[in-house]
């Protein structure tokens, strides 16, 4: 089962690799500054540019776009898995059938309180918060380890 505690500890493994001499490189995508930053756009970019391993756990996942890229990503020998809050399975019904369909590996955070992250591992690249894009400001960060 992909946890937070698998994603994190994963990212703090990356993150140690790096020589104490160099510094993480970042990039962000500030929506709250820049009206036409599209969000969705460039996530689904970096989605398709992934080569080895995309780890997400989401609030929700009902962003069709976003549901292609994963299933693209599977078929393309990528290694897909993905966790979602129970509560808003509801909201994602058409996304999962297409990823369960495509054998990426779905599973639900049941346990404790409710899942309320938006967080993904591309290769070696941590991206943060992602969601509604039709609605919400968006502010996303991207490490790479």
């Amino acid at each position: 089962m992909l946890t937070a505690v698998e994603v994190l500890d994963e990212a703090h493994r990356l993150e140690n690799e790096l020589q104490s001499d160099k510094l993480m490189e970042s990039d962000a995508l500030l929506t709250t500054e820049d009206e036409n930053c599209d969000a969705e756009t460039e996530v689904c970019t970096r989605l398709s540019q992934t080569r080895r391993r995309i780890w997400g756990m989401w609030y929700e996942l009902s962003n069709k776009h976003i549901a292609k890229e994963l299933v693209d990503a599977k078929r393309r020998g990528l290694d897909v898995k993905i966790c979602l809050g129970k509560s808003m399975l509801y909201a994602a019904a058409d996304a999962l059938q297409e990823l369960v369909g495509a054998d990426v590996e779905v599973r639900v955070a049941e346990v404790g309180r409710g899942l309320h992250v938006n967080v993904a591992l591309l290769d070696e690249v941590v991206m943060l918060n992602m969601s509604a894009f039709e609605k919400n400001i968006e502010d996303i960060v991207f490490f790479a380890l």
